[in-house]
């Protein structure tokens, strides 16, 4: 009678260990799953979609525009490096760095023995000359008198011919000794030995170094001033190799002067080196910069801007772009007000378009103007849900 007591109770207890028993709750969606579900695609209202404009993915010519570092040089035709061509010591500096020279002014004075002794040597000859002219003119009278024979006027004429030579040498060497013509004609009226010599400008343009001072001794191969004319200057540019091909003399360059408050020049290629720096892997391209206003400074940066082979390309406007999330992506027009927002791979921007690379096929339709306030409005339908 006990155990039959017991049996109902054991049986209730079973039920309710089976009622406590329910089928697992699912986890809820997570809030990034819900967003990324919502805002892949985008159905505007009827008052946005009238201010949405469309165009279609097209294929163009598309000119690569090769953006490269550079720099403004000194035009090496216009440039000047001034020494002495005689040993001598600096009594006198004229000129100092930024000064303006014409062709000609006096640099510096340089005293020199050497330049003394030249013109000793050169006077000698002179004088011998001199007196080989008027051997030979006494010799003629004399021979057409009958005084003396052939051969003597002979040994005169070839006397005469000698010292000549002598003396137009001796007149060389003053020249390459940095004499001028008329330094010389005054040597020649004088006779006086000028030891002291004027280091002269051989162009027109700016001193932009100066390597000598007061008391210096100065050598041949010694660098006294450095002249230019910058009315004219450089610009180079080191182009990676792989757009070598396309290099060529007469290119059009779109070069900037960020000194000059982003200033553009346009100009073209005058040079394309003819090998590879194996250090940088460039090529070496120049082009020539009007500098009449002086602006210009040597060693200012500058960017070149070399247009490209053209190839055709998949191609959207810049402003049918917006960014999110660290990422370009653009409104695609699934149907009649449905858009999907699709992820772009894009190239850098020219004349308000940007390359396709990847994401996008020819003949689809974006959104290509109210793309802001389109994104906006998507995004404050996802705050509200």
């Amino acid at each position: 009678m006990k155990s039959m007591t017991r049996l109902p109770f054991l049986l209730l207890l079973g039920v309710l260990a089976a009622c406590d028993k329910e089928e697992p709750i699912a986890p809820p969606a997570k809030a990034s799953d819900t967003q990324n579900t919502s805002s892949t695609f985008v159905r505007p209202n009827s008052d946005l979609l009238t201010r949405l404009s469309h165009t279609q993915v097209v294929s163009v010519d598309w000119k690569t525009k090769l953006k490269v570092s550079g720099s403004i040089e000194l035009d090496e035709l216009r440039v000047a490096r001034v020494g002495t061509t005689v040993s001598g010591r600096i009594t006198e500096v004229k000129v100092l760095r930024g000064d303006v020279v014409k062709k000609g002014d006096v640099l510096a004075m340089v005293h020199s023995s050497a330049l003394a002794e030249a013109q000793l040597t050169y006077l000698k000859a002179l004088a011998a000359y001199q007196l080989a002219q008027k051997s030979v003119a006494r010799a003629k009278v004399l021979y057409a008198e009958g005084v003396i024979a052939a051969a003597e006027l002979q040994r005169r004429e070839s006397e005469l011919l000698s010292s000549q030579a002598e003396w137009e040498a001796g007149k060389d060497r003053m020249e390459i000794l940095g004499m001028s013509v008329q330094d010389i004609r005054t040597l020649d009226a004088k006779r006086q030995i000028q030891s002291i010599t004027a280091l002269r400008a051989p162009i027109d343009g700016v001193v932009i170094d100066r390597k000598v001072s007061q008391g210096q001794v100065l050598e041949p191969a010694d660098l006294a001033y450095t002249i230019a004319e910058l009315s004219q200057v450089w610009v180079v540019g080191e182009v990676p190799e792989r757009y070598s091909a396309n290099m060529r003399r007469g290119k059009m360059v779109q070069v900037t002067i960020p000194a000059l408050a982003d200033e553009v020049r346009t100009t073209s290629l005058t040079y394309v080196a003819d090998t590879v720096n194996p250090n940088t892997r460039t090529l070496r391209v120049r082009a020539l910069l009007d500098n009449q206003n002086g602006r210009l400074k040597p060693d200012m940066l500058a960017t070149l801007q070399i247009d490209g082979a053209p190839s055709k390309r998949l191609a959207i406007p810049a402003r049918a772009i917006f960014r999110e999330d660290n990422l370009d992506k653009v409104f695609v027009k699934v149907e009649e007000g449905t858009y999907r927002i699709q992820i772009v791979q894009l190239g850098e921007e020219e004349d308000a378009m940007r390359p396709v690379e990847s994401g996008l096929t020819a003949d689809q339709i974006i959104v290509s103007s109210g793309v802001f306030q389109l994104n906006a409005d998507r995004l404050i339908k996802q705050q509200g849900n």
